[in-house]
Parts: structure tokens; sequence; C-alpha cells
């Protein structure tokens, strides 16, 4: 039996992109559900996030720099499977 996650008030979250040579980070007003999740949601950026994103929205990052950023909740989409035969052709 799988237990329910208590995402209470201090829970934090990042968001990333992973793209086929690139990793981008989202601060809390540069699309990709982060105006959602961070303002209409309300929910709090892990502190790193903050101090190194909110400058300018988005950081793009390592792949060495992903456990620097990581909070309790990561959110993430990739496009590294778009051009997969298997996957274009739906036999996924």
């Amino acid at each position: 039996m799988h237990e329910a996650l208590n995402l209470g008030a201090d829970t934090t979250y990042t968001i990333y992109q992973f793209f086929r040579k690139d990793i981008d980070a989202y601060g809390d007003n540069w699309g990709h559900g982060s105006e959602i999740i961070y303002q209409a949601f309300d929910r709090k950026m892990q502190a790193d996030v903050e101090k190194d994103f909110k400058p300018t929205g988005w950081k793009k990052i390592s792949a060495e720099e992903i456990s620097k950023y990581a909070s309790d909740v990561v959110l993430f989409s990739s496009d590294a499977g778009k051009d997969m035969n298997s996957i274009v052709k739906s036999n996924v």
C-alpha cells in the first residue's frame, strides 16, 4: 500500500526541463508551470533556487548541480525521446 504524501506548507519545489544536452531550472516567473506552482499555489522554492534563479527567472545547470537545487518535490519535463522511432510511432 502506498502512503499519502504529506505536502505541508514548508514543502519546497524545483522545476527542471531536460533537453538532449542541457538542463534548465526555473524560478517563480519563467513559465513551464512555475507561475502556477510558486505564485498561484503559493509553494516555496528551495533556498538555492530562490537565491540563484530569482534575478533572472531561470538558469542553465549541469548534471552535477541537480542535487544542489533538488527540493522536497521535483517537477520535470524532457524532450529526450521525441525523435525515437518507438515513441514517434506510439509503440511505448
